[in-house]
């Protein structure tokens, strides 16, 4: 995977009332605003952020876009006035979709860093063309506001782009204003010009404000506002030292700034024009520093994401061997697929890999063909020490890869690529050649080849094991978990929701849910998995009678059948669980994983609930008499509608005991409504493992028929 040269770590902008710590900023008190979307009745009143940059620091001319927002209070709620000068303005199709075209987020909270806050999410109105979107108002809070919140949003055209105003009632939060009550605030400006990529400016560099609190500034009620902000502030990592560069208004042209460091001046410079703003650099090292300017004020920078940074980088890289598939005794070094790319960001790294034979034994070099695996520590210029997993595979004989000759018999592709099936028979040399040559050279770029020559040359076609569980991407997955499991290097966190009661009566057992959520949620910061799916919606539900297991699947992995398998156990062992009343369900890369579990440990599971994924069709027989509800929108782009409809069609062909609901105008979002159905709840407990015919097995299965899986085509 490439990444971008320059990894960005955001820091406080400056202009603060503060001198350590996160900065908080006044924001007066205003009467007599009415929310009518010209903002004339502000005057000059109000505290004014003037400048905006995105996360990573990027920004454009300010004739192609820019805004400036104002802040104020009165006694029905916080007073927002945005504008936005936009060349090019789109617009979203439903509320649901706001904030994927041009838009404003806007966020309050409590507190800044406090999970009691609310969103609003308001498009840039109507003109000639397009009809006004309604704002789209999303609770994040934990526990739930008591009340949907509500706002007062009125987006109006102008010349140049579009203004939003708006008042955030106190009342969602159930406080009272005064002076001197702080909150939590936070904004965003989407923009998104001829389909490109969307850039995002935002006031606070911190990202995923709608599952982390603490991506909010900290304003303060008063009477008097805090001097105007003119700048912001990011920070990249140059050759592993932090490189701050700001932003500011073209006042600043010409004006001095200085970086301090333990009372002694480190940097100066001046402030000069870029893409037409004021714009100023400067290489720090890792250590308390203070950046200020004439007329902008002055703050410390924040390091506190600095070992996010690192390693998302590090984790997101391709680390590579040159070749994965090769020939000899000796291994082939590692490196990143970009290591110039990487040394511009996080300086020189170094590699330490530990090679293990098919059958688990540490080696020192490839004694025999077959697979391989390498565990490398990767230790960056600041000392940080990561852990990556490679697949190798060595050929039995060496391989001149230009001489090499691949025959590509009765080759089919899509009909949507308009090409004769008449010529490909005739150029089946060509056609071989095109693909011999894009192996070769992907052989330097990533281990699939490794993984896909490892399972053809050691894969015993069992009749008994579902098709879909003896594809390379699983049997890859599967030997991979038992060396992590054997070197100690598994983890699995999960989030706990036990239903009320359970304390109460220390005899009775329980239902449970296993929940496996989708992509985005992958990582280690177990919030994220709450925030999704069924465990957002369960502090709405004081009577949710099931225990609620929630895994979280690693940064770039997918779910492992095994890994698990093993979590269930521990969990019916720590918790009191009704075996017979165990369910599955997940969304999006979870739907693709409830399939796959489900198909290879049926007996298991009293009922499956896979939202907007999909499986192998041929290997439904495995899950004939397991009760399965799918659910999936029909407008969904990330995984189109047939993926689940194709498996649902092969269970009803053999007699299966399935239910699909389509939501007609859902996009990929469709677990929001399904898991909102009160009859799904109702039709789980109303399913039990040993009245549905989907009882334990006779005996133990195999344990060489469990595989584990790697869904390299999941989006979510």
């Amino acid at each position: 995977m490439k990444i971008s040269p320059l990894l960005l770590l955001p820091v406080f902008l400056i202009c603060s009332t503060a001198k350590s710590g996160q900065p908080v900023y006044d924001i007066p008190k205003i009467d007599g605003v009415s929310i009518d979307g010209n903002g004339a009745d502000w005057g000059e009143s109000g505290f004014r952020v003037n400048a905006l940059a995105s996360e990573t620091g990027q920004v454009r001319d300010p004739q192609d876009l820019d805004a400036k927002f104002r802040l104020g209070w009165d006694e029905q709620g916080l007073l927002v006035w945005v504008t936005v000068r936009d060349n090019q303005v789109t617009v979203a199709d439903e509320p649901q979709s706001l904030s994927q075209k041009d838009s404003i987020e806007l966020f309050l909270g409590s507190k800044a860093g406090e999970p009691h806050y609310f969103e609003v999410v308001a498009g840039p109105g109507a003109d000639s063309k397009s009809a006004a979107i309604p704002p789209f108002l999303i609770d994040h809070s934990r526990p739930p506001l008591t009340a949907k919140p509500k706002a007062e949003v009125v987006s109006t055209r102008t010349a140049d782009g579009y203004q939003v105003e708006a008042r955030l009632p106190w009342e969602n939060l159930s406080i009272t204003p005064k002076s001197g009550m702080e909150l939590g605030f936070q904004l965003y400006v989407n923009d998104t010009d001829n389909r490109g990529p969307q850039l995002a400016l935002t006031w606070f560099p911190r990202h995923r404000t709608s599952t982390s609190p603490k991506a909010m500034q900290q304003i303060r009620l008063a009477a008097k506002p805090s001097p105007a902000v003119i700048t912001a502030q990011r920070t990249s990592l140059d050759q592993g030292r932090p490189r701050v560069d700001i932003f500011g208004t073209k006042e600043l042209l010409g004006k001095k700034i200085t970086v301090t460091s333990k009372g002694e001046t480190i940097a100066t410079g001046k402030f000069q024009e870029l893409t037409g703003r004021a714009t100023a650099s400067f290489l720090i090292p890792r250590s308390a520093a203070e950046i200020s300017c004439a007329g902008a004020g002055s703050n410390e920078v924040d390091f506190s994401n600095l070992d996010d940074l690192v390693s998302n980088g590090i984790k997101s890289a391709a680390l590579v061997f040159k070749p994965s598939v090769f020939s000899g005794e000796k291994f082939p070094p590692c490196d990143f697929d970009q290591p110039a790319e990487m040394e511009k960001s996080l300086g020189k790294c170094t590699f330490t890999p530990t090679f293990y034979d098919a059958e688990y034994h540490e080696v020192k070099t490839a004694s025999k063909p077959g697979l391989y695996g390498a565990i490398v520590e990767v230790k960056t210029s600041g000392g940080e020490i990561f852990k990556r997993y490679v697949t190798l595979y060595r050929t039995p004989e060496n391989l001149d890869w230009k001489l090499a000759k691949i025959h590509v018999q009765s080759a089919e592709f899509p009909p949507e690529l308009g090409l004769n099936p008449a010529t490909i028979a005739e150029q089946t040399k060509n056609v071989g050649d095109f693909f011999r040559d894009e192996m070769r050279t992907g052989l330097n770029h990533g281990s699939s080849a490794a993984i896909q020559f490892a399972a053809l040359a050691g894969t015993k076609v069992n009749a008994a094991t579902p098709k879909d569980l003896n594809r390379p991407y699983i049997l890859n997955q599967k030997w991979w978990y038992g060396l992590k499991k054997q070197t100690g290097n598994i983890r699995t966190d999960y989030y706990v929701h036990l239903p009320a009661g359970y304390e109460k009566d220390p005899a009775r057992k329980w239902p449970l849910i296993l929940f496996l959520h989708g992509s985005g949620e992958r990582g280690y910061d177990i919030k994220s998995v709450q925030d999704t799916g069924l465990p957002h919606d369960l502090d709405r539900k004081p009577d949710f009678p099931f225990i609620v297991i929630a895994p979280q699947c690693s940064p770039g992995e997918w779910w492992s059948p095994l890994e698990l398998n093993d979590l269930l156990d521990r969990v019916e062992t720590s918790y009191r669980v009704d075996a017979d009343r165990v369910y599955l369900t997940g969304l999006s890369m979870g739907g693709f994983g409830s399939w796959l579990l489900a198909t290879e440990y049926p007996h298991r599971f009293a009922a499956v609930v896979p939202i907007c994924g999909g499986g192998d069709p041929d290997d439904v027989q495995c899950i004939k008499d397991l009760p399965i509800w799918v659910f999936h929108g029909a407008k969904d782009e990330a995984v189109p509608v047939q993926r689940s409809m194709e498996m649902v069609e092969a269970l009803k062909k053999i007699g299966g005991n399935v239910k699909f609901t389509v939501y007609p105008e859902a996009h990929h979002d469709s677990w929001t409504q399904a898991y909102a159905t009160p009859e799904l709840y109702d039709w789980l407990l109303q399913q039990r493992r040993n009245s549905t015919g989907n009882g334990p097995p006779a005996e133990a299965p195999d344990p060489d028929h469990r595989h584990a899986r790697a869904e390299a085509a999941h989006p979510h």
